[in-house]
């Protein structure tokens, strides 16, 4: 694998709306600020075999992250919420505790309305906050959607990210499923998977090109060269 034909690795794990998207990242390659060169982002572990007469080293990638992406925003500081390894404990365990109860179990803060539909109970005025740094947070906020399918009322997650203009609605499946990737995606091994796939697209593509009649490896092609230079 030739890490230095990429820089950074990044795929769209799930979308909150259609413009708003969890993605993990993965940066493989730095600038040398003495060098001014492209140099690869690993941490190398030398270690000894069994017999102790051999030294190898383990190469992985050590900065990946999600992020939470807004792709309608120009402003940088509205667009993305970055979600470093340190970051992501935090949240998990606070959507475990503090916002998945409220859609299950006893802690359910949802009830029926005389006409037929949802709403969050009167009683509730706890918002939770997760907090990067001063300018970088998100709020989770219980709200009513409608299921897009039936039109009736459902259960889901006001989402506001840095800023109180800039708020989504979506619905419960996506907060669980925020949890769920957050606590059970492998960065380092998506984008390895990620490399190879890209890899053997282009040597496809590669091949492809070099079996085509206008390839400069081809026969034909070489003969038509011939036949220009000979007049």
């Amino acid at each position: 694998m030739d890490q230095l034909k990429f820089s950074r690795v990044s795929d769209i794990l799930m979308f909150f709306t259609k413009d708003l998207t969890l993605r993990f990242n993965v940066n493989l390659t730095k600038k040398n600020s003495h060098t001014n060169k492209i140099e690869p982002i690993t941490s190398v572990y030398p270690y000894a075999n069994m017999e102790g007469n051999q030294v190898a080293s383990i190469n992985r990638f050590i900065d990946p992250y999600f992020s939470i992406v807004d792709a309608t925003q120009t402003d940088f500081n509205l667009k993305s919420i970055i979600l470093r390894p340190q970051d992501v404990y935090i949240l998990i365990r606070i959507l475990k505790e503090s916002v998945l109860p409220w859609y299950i179990g006893n802690n359910d803060i949802f009830q029926d309305t005389n006409e037929g539909g949802l709403a969050v109970n009167a009683t509730f005025n706890q918002p939770i906050y997760f907090s990067v740094d001063e300018y970088c947070y998100l709020r989770f906020d219980p709200c009513v959607t409608q299921d897009y399918i039936t039109g009736k009322d459902d259960k889901g997650v006001r989402i506001e990210i840095n800023s109180n203009d800039h708020v989504f609605e979506s619905s419960v499946d996506n907060i669980f499923k925020l949890y769920y990737y957050l606590q059970n995606t492998d960065m380092y091994n998506a984008a390895i998977g990620l490399i190879n796939f890209s890899n053997s697209q282009f040597n496809a593509i590669e091949t492809k090109y070099n079996d085509t009649p206008f390839s400069n490896n081809n026969s034909s092609s070489n003969n038509n060269k011939n036949f220009f230079n000979n007049h």
